[in-house]
């Protein structure tokens, strides 16, 4: 997870550092059926940046002065990343939507060491690093890079159309500062409730996750879907986190303002177990208890860190 920072925050700050401000901020249209990133990977990211920028700030770019990620940040307005298995050779890819100097970010890779210029199978160029394991290509309105473990450095453009978004996806995102959604989050999520002691299985098909900020400063409500194979297992699954919320008791709607930090069982509360399930068809919908940022930080490392 380290390497992933490092090598995504080395990205924004390259970009940063040969961006000229005086670049007009023209609105980008977001995707809406398709995003160019590969498929296979373990979980999908996708950031209104101009809304996220405080989360984006706190987590992903912490070696970073707040002036420098503001600066970069003001460039780019939408981004999405995929995080992949060890084993695809591939660490995670990045794609976002700005306005970003073109000339001037090719004028400092050319006189950076670290960065080299190489063509692709289909002859088109990038820049990649060997030290930082990094593909990049930069362009007027799109950025991607591509963090990598093989020998050979990979081209960080995905060919159109992409991977296409889940069906709902794009409802469930309206409005929300950060998603994420996991193609096979079984596991993820029974390693969860093993780890934290409860006796769950939840049999998830995929699951989603939307961050929307609140009328209070710095903190967030996430709402989780999770899509199971039939309507029995998801009445059962709700049975079952229903008697366990009554075990909780009053600490399954704890607050965000609770003075003291937050561990993992609090957490869990706070997710499952502030808010009654709602179920639609064969999709689980549950609310969360506020949340500040730490519990963000702690909630995404829960799904994301591999």
């Amino acid at each position: 997870m380290k390497k992933h920072k490092f090598a995504i925050l080395t990205f924004f700050l390259l970009v940063f550092l040969f961006s000229c401000r005086t670049v007009p901020d023209v609105p980008q249209e977001e995707p809406r059926e398709y995003i160019p990133l590969e498929a296979g990977a373990l979980v999908y990211i996708f950031a209104d940046v101009t809304t996220a920028r405080p989360l984006l700030e706190l987590f992903l770019f912490p070696e970073l002065e707040n002036r420098q990620v503001r600066q970069m940040l003001e460039r780019t307005h939408t981004a999405a990343a995929a995080l992949f298995p060890q084993e695809s050779g591939r660490h995670f890819q990045l794609v976002s939507w700005g306005n970003y100097p073109t000339f001037r970010a090719g004028m400092g890779f050319s006189f950076n060491r670290q960065w080299r210029r190489r063509r692709s199978d289909a002859g088109d160029t990038f820049w990649h690093s060997r030290e930082n394991m990094l593909s990049l290509v930069v362009r007027a309105r799109e950025a991607f890079v591509t963090a990598w473990t093989t020998d050979t450095p990979k081209y960080p453009v995905t060919p159109a159309p992409g991977i296409q978004f889940p069906e709902g996806f794009v409802e469930f995102n309206e409005g929300a500062v950060i998603s994420f959604w996991l193609d096979d989050p079984e596991p993820r999520f029974n390693n969860i409730f093993q780890a934290i002691g409860l006796p769950l299985q939840l049999p998830a098909e995929r699951a989603f996750v939307s961050l929307f900020s609140t009328e209070i400063e710095n903190q967030y409500e996430a709402m989780l879907q999770v899509r199971v194979p039939t309507v029995t297992q998801a009445r059962a699954f709700i049975a079952i986190l229903s008697l366990a919320r009554a075990f909780m008791g009053p600490s399954a709607g704890i607050a965000a303002e609770s003075s003291g930090p937050r561990g993992i069982m609090d957490i869990i509360a706070a997710v499952l177990f502030a808010n009654p399930p709602v179920l639609n068809d064969r999709d689980l919908n549950i609310r969360t208890a506020a949340l500040n940022e730490d519990d963000i930080a702690l909630l995404f490392s829960l799904f994301l860190v591999q």
